[in-house]
């Protein structure tokens, strides 16, 4: 049971999702394959479904779970192997929800015979899917490379936002009309919206190297907080505190 609960935990982190959506998937896989081992030990093929086409997580599961089991596993074809094939499907077609649930189980219902032969029911090639089971391999290295590039990006973004509120918080006080909390929420908003791609495109090979003009633009951002709070005010501890706040974006960065 632990061993399922880490794989749970760490296909949600990899994909976006909660722990109770990704938990979903465990009976199904146990229905189709008789055991856990495709969850627990070559769950990069559900990674890759949900990460590298336009399908989300849920759309895999609940298409699957919707599916006779008993005329999958007469063409000997596994819950790894259907995750596949769903991807695709939803890839080539660009259908999500139920309309990719109701064509993917009609050729289901309409296959006699194996594997290719679903395929090709589903307007796929056998080259199409070779070649997608080779790019993903088998294991989980691919889910777990996944879920530490979105754990780094929600830490980052959660440290960004921190550092903007305690900013925000030091010159709740100024009265001068000068908005400290526009250009840090600004700058902190631009990081946000580069770690949300993470989720839905191939891997970056290096989040930090992709992640440091950013940062580095939200340090020019707090910066010129400086020259608006020196001109707002006599109290030069401000425009000081200022300059302090960009420093600690940098710092921040820099211990990442």
């Amino acid at each position: 049971m632990r061993e399922t609960a880490l794989a749970v935990d760490l296909l949600a982190d990899a994909t976006g999702t909660t722990a109770d959506e990704a938990a979903e998937l465990a009976p199904v896989v146990q229905a189709l394959d008789g055991d856990l081992s495709a969850l627990t030990d070559d769950a990069d093929a559900f990674t890759a479904a949900a990460n590298q086409t336009n399908l989300e997580l849920r759309d895999v599961t609940s298409t699957i779970e919707r599916l006779d089991f008993q005329e999958l596993e007469e063409m000997g074809v596994t819950s790894r192997e259907t995750a596949g094939l769903v991807a695709l499907f939803g890839q080539e077609t660009g259908f999500t929800g139920r309309r990719l649930r109701t064509e993917f189980r009609q050729a289901v219902e309409e296959t006699d015979g194996d594997i290719d032969d679903l395929a090709d029911n589903l307007g796929l090639t056998t080259e199409q899917v070779e070649e997608f089971n080779d790019e993903i391999g088998s294991g989980t290295e691919l889910t777990e490379e996944y879920a530490e590039a979105n754990n780094s990006a929600v830490t980052s973004m959660d440290r960004l936002r921190a550092v903007a509120d305690r900013t925000r918080l030091r010159f709740a006080g100024l009265s001068e009309g000068v908005s400290v909390a526009g250009p840090l929420l600004q700058a902190a908003g631009g990081a946000a919206l580069f770690f949300a791609t993470v989720n839905t495109s191939a891997l970056i090979p290096s989040l930090k190297a992709k992640t440091g003009a950013l940062v580095a633009s939200s340090a020019a951002s707090l910066a010129s907080v400086k020259t608006s709070l020196a001109a707002a005010s006599a109290k030069g501890v401000l425009a000081g505190a200022g300059f302090t706040a960009a420093g600690a974006i940098t710092a921040l960065w820099a211990a990442t």
